[in-house]
């Protein structure tokens, strides 16, 4: 019986971590087999100050401005609405953020509101999903802006080594524009071969002096 019950529910006795890559996982049993846990997604990232692979952590914990993700090779902070309705990803001495302003086409210093526009507005609150709610994966993390602006929601879903933004829009309307003002930090930006993407890319200088570019990140084409 004890054999019959080890065999059901087999421990782990150790870790093949030099078969780590981003997506997986490799495990050695009690029972002589092995356990390979394979992600769709990033699950892994590699620490280059440890050189070794740590697990993705993208839950989120509270600071005094922001809900920030416990562990990954980006730090995502999702920004408290009474600072900025704000999204920063750094690594190291890179990173990237965008804000969002408002749904106006102009500058928001022009834009002007009256008190009874002001007062019907109805206030921003951040709604911070932890682990393991609804949809979310065990580490994912999830933010929306309710009442971003008139009917509208902003989402956030942090996952795997990326995040996905999804403007949901309440009720039907004139037009539809959303501006954000994004910053990039240690990071330079170009529209990809395809036209597909946004890529954000660092320089450096090669062996032989020249100039050597590396794509950290990219802003897929937005849809509907």
């Amino acid at each position: 019986e004890m054999q019959k019950k080890g065999w059901k529910n087999p421990a782990i006795l150790k870790e093949y971590s030099e078969k780590t890559d981003a997506q997986s996982r490799h495990f050695k049993l009690n029972n002589g087999t092995a356990k390979s846990i394979i992600g769709a997604s990033p699950v892994n990232y590699f620490d280059e100050t440890s050189q070794q692979w740590k697990s993705i952590d993208n839950s989120f914990t509270e600071t005094t401005e922001a809900f920030e993700t416990k562990d990954g090779k980006y730090k995502t902070q999702i920004y408290k609405p009474e600072q900025a309705k704000k999204v920063r990803l750094t690594s190291g001495n890179i990173g990237l953020s965008w804000e969002y302003l408002g749904k106006f086409a102009q500058a928001p210093a022009v834009q002007t509101l009256s008190a009874a526009e002001q007062s019907a507005q109805p206030q921003t609150v951040l709604d911070v999903k932890t682990a393991r709610e609804g949809d979310l994966q065990s580490k994912d993390g999830a933010a929306v802006y309710e009442n971003a602006d008139k009917d509208t929601d902003i989402e956030y879903i942090v996952h795997g080594g990326g995040v996905k933004e999804n403007i949901i829009i309440k009720e039907r309307a004139e037009e539809y524009k959303y501006l954000f003002a994004l910053n990039t930090e240690g990071l330079k930006m170009r529209l990809s071969d395809d036209n597909g993407s946004l890529e954000l890319y660092t320089e450096s200088a090669g062996e032989n002096g020249e100039t050597v570019t590396k794509t950290e990140a990219t802003i897929p084409a937005p849809f509907m």
